[in-house]
C-alpha cells in the first residue's frame, strides 16, 4: 500500500485515508496490500452491489481479537452492516460457526474450500452476482507450500494453478469495477516465490480490467 501513508495502531483513520485515495481514482483500479482490513475502505469508496471474497477465511466475525470490531477478521461483516453488500465467499476453508451462521442469515453464498471447488459450482455462484461487483483476493487462499508469503497461513489450500483458473473465471464472469490482491507479506516470502506469483496474478487482473474498460 506504499501510495498511502498509514499510522500505526489507528485502523479507523487508516481506512479513511485509503478511502479518500481510492475515491480520487476512476475505476477500474487495482489495490495491492497489505492488511485485508483495507478492503473495507475500497468497498466504502466504490459501494458495489456484490462483493466476491476469495480467501481461506470468511473474515466475518463480529469481533476479533475479542472486543476489536474493526480488523482483518471482521471487515466483511462490517461491510454488510454498513453498506448492505451481497457477498459471495469463494474457497473459504477456515471459519467458525459464528461466521457460518452470519453468512446464512444474511443470504450470502458460500463456496466451501474444504472440498474441491468445481467450475460448475463456481459459475453457479457467480451467476448470483449483481453489477457493479468488487473482487478481493486474499493470497492465503493458496496452500502455504505454494504461497508462503502471507501473514495467516492455512494448510489445505489451493495450488497456484487452481487459483489461476478460479481467478480467471471470477474476473471474466463478474466483470468487476475494481479489484484488490491482499495479504502479501514480503518478510514471509521464500526466494521470491510469492512475489513472482503475485506479479502473474496482477498481470492477469490488469489485462482483464483493461479489456473490460475498453468495452464499456
Amino acid at each position: 500500500m506504499g501510495d498511502v501513508d498509514l499510522l500505526q495502531g489507528a485502523p479507523a483513520e487508516n481506512l479513511a485515508r485509503i478511502e479518500r485515495a481510492l475515491r480520487a481514482l476512476d475505476p477500474p483500479w487495482i489495490m495491492v496490500g497489505g492488511e485485508h482490513t483495507a478492503t473495507l475502505a475500497a468497498l466504502r469508496a466504490l459501494r458495489p452491489k456484490t462483493y466476491i471474497h476469495i480467501d481461506a477465511h470468511m473474515d466475518s466475525r463480529d469481533a476479533w481479537p475479542p472486543g476489536q470490531k474493526l480488523s482483518h477478521a471482521t471487515f466483511v461483516r462490517r461491510a454488510a452492516e454498513e453498506l448492505g453488500i451481497y457477498t459471495i465467499y469463494i474457497a473459504v476453508r477456515a471459519y467458525d460457526d459464528e461466521e457460518a451462521v452470519f453468512a446464512k442469515k444474511a443470504g450470502f453464498l458460500v463456496v466451501d474450500g474444504n472440498r474441491k471447488v468445481t467450475r460448475a459450482q463456481l459459475l453457479d455462484a457467480l451467476a448470483t452476482a449483481t453489477r457493479p461487483a468488487y473482487v478481493s483476493l486474499d493470497l492465503d487462499v493458496m496452500d502455504p507450500s505454494d504461497f508462503p508469503a502471507v501473514g495467516t497461513p492455512e494448510a489445505g489450500g489451493l495450488t497456484f494453478r487452481e487459483l489461476e483458473g478460479i481467478y480467471l473465471d471470477v474476473l471474466l464472469e463478474s466483470k468487476p469495477a475494481a479489484v484488490d490482491i491482499m495479504e502479501f507479506s514480503p518478510p514471509n516470502d521464500v526466494a521470491d516465490i510469492g512475489a513472482v506469483k503475485l506479479a502473474r496474478l496482477l498481470l492477469t487482473a490488469t489485462k482483464i480490467l483493461a479489456e473490460l474498460s475498453r468495452r464499456r
